[in-house]
């Protein structure tokens, strides 16, 4: 059944190369065979076919909004993040938790995405919103092995500090992309349009850094 899921996949992108779901499908069909490193492969395939998909071209390029509230969380690490430090780089924020399935679903497109730049122009930081103790967290993104930025968000500070929802519901996975002089530039709900996400993303890194007005 996942064979033929595979090969169903397989035609459909070589139908059509733009077909960004297609590969993210065929990334999930690979994972389920243990196929890891061709499972990357296609998620990295994923990201470059979202990025050239002229669905998601549309309403580009994405213009500064408000300038993000000024922050300093502690990463996985220890090491101290905050907003100063990210100036000059474009940062995407994930927010999600190890109950929210559309969350987990996504983590193999992030943890290609979070290569996919060079580090001194985009930084993937991946927020945590469990409640309670941390170690479920940390035992977690150790199992999947979630190498990039990891945030556990105590109190929801950080969602709360985007605007993201009320103190008391939230809502995941919701992505935030803040540019390099610190202005959120757009502001995702859900996976559903996940291709739509990584495309405009892409373009809009990619668009900044090879536009010499913006240096």
């Amino acid at each position: 059944m996942t064979q033929a899921a595979e090969k169903s996949f397989r035609e459909a992108v070589k139908f059509d190369p733009h077909y960004d779901q297609a590969f993210f499908n065929l990334g999930y069909a690979l994972i389920r065979q243990n196929k890891q490193e061709e499972s990357n492969a296609a998620f990295r395939d994923f990201i470059s076919a979202a990025a050239e998909n002229p669905e998601w071209g549309r309403g580009l390029p994405l213009t500064p909004k408000t300038r993000a509230a000024p922050f300093t969380v502690v990463d996985r690490r220890g090491h101290s993040v905050s907003s100063e430090s990210l100036r000059g780089r474009f940062v995407l924020f994930d927010f999600w938790a190890t109950w929210c399935p559309p969350c987990i679903r996504a983590l193999p497109a992030m943890r290609q995405l979070a290569q996919f730049f060079p580090e001194n122009q985009f930084v993937l930081i991946s927020v945590n919103e469990d409640v309670g103790d941390q170690e479920g967290w940390r035992r977690f993104s150790r199992t999947h092995e979630m190498d990039w930025a990891q945030v556990w968000d105590q109190n929801s500070d950080l969602y709360h500090t985007f605007g993201l929802g009320s103190v008391s519901t939230l809502s995941l996975p919701r992505y935030v992309l803040v540019d390099r002089d610190g202005y959120v530039r757009q502001i995702y709900t859900g996976t559903d349009q996940l291709g739509l996400l990584v495309g405009q993303v892409v373009r809009t890194v990619r668009g900044s850094f090879n536009d010499p007005s913006k240096h």
